[in-house]
């Protein structure tokens, strides 16, 4: 007799047995780990007091992912998601802005290798420009289809526009410390470049030079003129030193220029701010406004201990103020003919996300959603996300935040999922 088996029992069928071992395993799954159980994957359920109006995964799984900066294309939100955890390609994506549907996905890359990312875009018009370091494209927002494609050589991780025209900057050779440097321009919708002013490295004795991406800006005879930046830097021993031009475009001369500019050299990797007669320049420790037609410097604002840079932060003009953010979350607003501060927010985050500008509100990502009064600097609103769990446990919102003003609504990604919000009061 087998122990466990009474006299004249039927034996278990074959099918039953597999039926048995299916449930069984089932379960073991469903214990064993939670996210196995929730196919496909679904965003969590929301508190009722929660801003939210709908998510979606930037992936189909629960690992953690970078994104673009969000930007409302008409009716539609742009992002994109690459993941943190592993080396891959980071796939541009377009969603309906009420209902979070996928309207189609980019993932068109020149080179083959895995690990490329978007360093930033632009949108002129009806097509997206994104760089990736070396490779640019030309994507049709409305269908996510490239238009064109082009390859340079290395350059700094930023574009920039105007009027129509894309401009690059990049240095060329292999040596210690290259052979050269030099601003391209492009029509945005064919992506033919072309070289619009090259710099030697033998004029700049051991230096390494770079240009960072111009401002633009037409004279009152209707030239187009550049304000540019020219990092230098030196390995051994280490120095860094900064210039800043002003090009003629269209007649081919330089209109002034200041040598060794900046005492601090690098600086920040954006684009020169250009409004009326001035031109703002943010250094790594110091900021400047400068008359654009003469070079002459109006003010230089900074600060005395330099621990917290502001190289990787945008800066934004609103009204008065030239607002801009350091590293250590200290948040202030200049005022833009003088240079006097005109108010410090101490409790800004730390991270360097970008700024955005709504009526007379700024906000951006830093841990929380920050949405501050630019009038007087205070803190509105302060909001985390309601996704941070043990499942979630990295939750944050580290992007820039978008509005629509016309619904009252606001997107942005907190490393899980793209958020579509309500506007809080």
């Amino acid at each position: 007799m087998v122990p466990g088996i009474s006299p004249g029992a039927k034996p278990i069928s074959m099918k039953t047995k597999m039926l048995i071992l299916g449930l069984i395993f089932l379960l073991v799954s469903c214990v064993k780990e939670e996210e196995l159980c929730q196919t496909p994957f679904s965003p969590p359920v929301e508190p009722e007091d929660s801003l939210v109006i709908w998510q979606i995964p930037l992936r189909s799984d629960s690992m953690l992912y970078s994104s673009i900066e969000t930007e409302l294309v008409g009716d539609a939100v742009l992002y994109s998601s690459q993941s943190v955890e592993f080396v891959e390609n980071e796939t541009i994506k377009l969603a309906r802005g009420w209902d979070g549907k996928l309207v189609w996905e980019w993932e068109d890359y020149i080179n083959p290798i895995v690990g490329q990312r978007i360093t930033n875009y632009v949108i002129e018009g009806e097509l997206l420009v994104a760089n990736s370091h070396q490779d640019n494209y030309g994507i049709d927002i409305g269908t996510g289809q490239s238009i064109w494609s082009t390859l340079v050589d290395y350059g700094k991780p930023f574009i920039s526009d105007f009027e129509g025209k894309i401009f690059h900057t990049v240095k060329y050779g292999n040596g210690p410390y290259g052979d050269s440097t030099s601003v391209l321009i492009c029509d945005s919708s064919r992506g033919d470049w072309s070289e619009v002013l090259k710099f030697r490295n033998m004029d700049f004795e051991d230096y390494e030079i770079t240009f960072h991406n111009p401002a633009a800006f037409i004279n009152d005879i209707g030239d187009t003129l550049l304000i540019l930046k020219l990092e230098q830097i030196t390995i051994a021993p280490f120095d860094s030193r900064l210039d800043v031009y002003c090009y003629n475009m269209t007649q081919d001369k330089m209109v002034w220029s200041h040598r060794q500019f900046d005492p601090y050299g690098g600086a920040n990797i954006r684009p020169p701010l250009i409004e009326g007669d001035y031109v703002y320049y943010v250094g790594v420790f110091e900021v400047y406004c400068l008359n654009k037609n003469t070079g002459e410097v109006q003010w230089k604002w900074g600060y005395p201990e330099t621990r917290h840079s502001l190289q990787g932060n945008n800066f934004l003009l609103y009204q008065d103020k030239l607002i801009i953010k350091r590293g250590n979350g200290l948040l202030y607003a200049l005022d833009k003919h003088t240079g006097a501060e005109q108010w410090v927010q101490e409790d800004a985050g730390s991270s360097g996300t970008e700024m955005r500008i709504y009526g007379n509100r700024l906000y951006f990502g830093s841990g929380k959603i920050f949405i501050i009064d630019l009038d007087t600097g205070e803190t509105i609103y302060k909001i985390r996300t309601p996704n941070l769990s043990s499942r979630f446990p990295q939750a944050d919102f580290l992007n820039a935040i978008t509005v629509d003003e016309a619904n009252q609504r606001m997107y942005t990604t907190d490393g899980y999922f793209l958020m579509c919000m309500r506007l809080p009061e």
